[in-house]
């Protein structure tokens, strides 16, 4: 983080750094970018694991309440079968 916080001080711009590219062309600037966006992505990544772990307990409850209703319309069908013996 002090890295960071020494290159941002000093005026470096990724934007301003993607400009200076085609006139310099070096990997540094493109470095540079990619550690100041790793921890934006490093958020991004871990809401998305968030959102899939959300997912898959939802899906998990879905499933409960699929065999909870297939029970039920077993009893319906064993119900309607015994009416129709008597």
């Amino acid at each position: 983080m002090l890295q960071t916080r020494n290159l941002r001080s000093r005026g470096f711009s990724c934007a301003r750094e993607s400009r200076k590219a085609s006139r310099y062309p070096s990997p540094l600037p493109a470095v540079a970018c990619l550690f100041f966006s790793a921890p934006r992505r490093d958020h991004e990544i871990n809401a998305i694991v968030q959102s899939i772990e959300e997912l898959s307990q939802i899906f998990k409850e879905l499933a409960v309440l699929v065999i909870d209703q297939g029970t039920i319309l077993d009893r319906i069908d064993y119900n309607m079968e015994q009416v129709g013996l008597a």
